[in-house]
């Protein structure tokens, strides 16, 4: 018997959906999509010793092309993640903002309110 996550993945098995379409099952990569820095380079099946063939049969210049190409993915994957980071901080302000803005909108007695007591000192004759 297989056991499901969420109501949805068991809604979507009984209509009998293919979950690797689906982008809310653990098949579908659901884990991958949360975290940014892991989609940089995605885990492969392939042995660990495969570069290491590799290298050999290339001689010389192609051991210092494969060097300069780690180098490369190393300062990438670090400027990547770094990057991700950054902008998660700042989506949080912006969402915040967004946010404010939003209920301003909607509550505009809100925005007036706020301004009385600002300024005034909370009377309006004054």
């Amino acid at each position: 018997m297989c056991r499901f996550g969420r109501s949805q993945c068991h809604k979507a098995f009984q209509k009998k959906c293919n979950p690797r379409r689906a982008r809310q099952s653990k098949r579908g990569g659901i884990e991958l999509t949360l975290d940014l820095s892991l989609g940089l380079k995605k885990i492969t099946d392939e042995p660990v010793n495969y570069k290491k063939k590799k290298k050999k049969s290339f001689g010389k210049p192609g051991i210092k092309a494969m060097n300069k190409m780690e180098e490369n993915d190393v300062r990438r994957q670090s400027f990547f993640t770094a990057n991700s980071l950054k902008n998660k901080k700042n989506k949080g302000k912006e969402l915040r903002k967004a946010a404010d803005d939003r209920s301003q909108r909607q509550h505009p007695s809100h925005q007036i309110i706020s301004s009385w007591s600002e300024g005034s000192g909370g009377c309006i004759g004054s």
